[in-house]
């Protein structure tokens, strides 16, 4: 039920794939957050060139417009740019994928979760989209709700402030999220299934200390199947050293350096 077409692995031995894969690479990252153009990261670059050369194919994959679209960094710590708005971007309702709220999704993502929605229901699966696209208002609106609510520092852990929401990529799904959606059927699935459609959950319990947010098994980030597939190999679920965000920004970075691609986002 767990892996469509590959064995599950075992959580020792994806920890064991996380030791190794953060001894191969931590120091690049670790270097390139501080500094990239350190002299220590830029040894450690040409140590793992065969990685980082893997890494960038595996993000191309998805097509040069996207390493300023789907690629963009949207953290605590990263902003979007001023006024960014998604490009081609779809209403659910209008093209019958399940959601509530009237729910919207750039169309790049569309058949990866067409693909994924449809895997769920062979497997007796009800997921659906409670929440897509978020344009900038709409998360200063969001993040005020809670702030008020709970108070700013419940808010900040639970939602992220204007400019720095995922929802604003377009890329990003909320499934319907029922009390103790981590370890229901669908939450499990999801887990252990949602790299093969190219989404990615950057939530983990791993990775509370590096995101600053708590646990989300039902939100979702969309960066294609070949990167997604890379992630997962390298045990990025339970590592809190190389979180989701990492290996997106490390992806980005690359393809930036070594393609001289555009760092400005797509005229919408």
């Amino acid at each position: 039920m767990f892996r469509r077409g590959a064995e599950a692995s075992a959580p020792t031995r994806r920890s064991w794939a996380i030791a190794v894969a953060g001894a191969f690479i931590c120091g690049f990252l670790v270097a390139a957050q501080v500094s990239a153009g350190s002299a220590q990261g830029q040894t450690t670059l040409e140590s793992n060139a065969t990685f980082l050369a893997r890494l960038a194919q595996a993000a191309a994959a998805i097509g040069p417009d996207e390493v300023d679209n789907a690629l963009l960094p949207a953290t605590q710590d990263d902003t979007l740019p001023d006024g960014y708005v998604p490009p081609d971007l779809v209403s659910l309702a209008a093209i019958g994928i399940p959601q509530r709220g009237g729910a919207y999704l750039r169309q790049v993502v569309l058949p990866d979760l067409q693909d994924l929605l449809r895997a769920a229901r062979e497997d007796g699966l009800d997921l659906w989209v409670s929440s897509g696209y978020r344009s900038y208002f709409t998360q200063v609106n969001t993040y005020a709700y809670f702030a008020n609510a709970r108070g700013m520092d419940w808010a900040d852990t639970h939602s992220a402030r204007p400019g720095h929401s995922q929802h604003q990529l377009g890329t990003a799904i909320d499934f319907n999220s029922p009390a103790g959606f981590a370890a229901s059927p669908a939450g499990l699935w999801l887990w252990f299934n949602a790299h093969d459609y190219g989404f990615v959950l950057p939530y983990t319990p791993a990775s509370t200390v590096r995101t600053g947010y708590v646990y989300e098994p039902w939100h979702l980030r969309w960066v294609g199947r070949e990167l997604a597939a890379l992630m997962w190999e390298k045990g990025y679920l339970e590592s809190s050293d190389l979180i989701a965000d990492d290996y997106i920004a490390l992806a980005r970075n690359t393809l930036l350096q070594d393609g001289g691609l555009s760092s400005s986002p797509s005229p919408n």
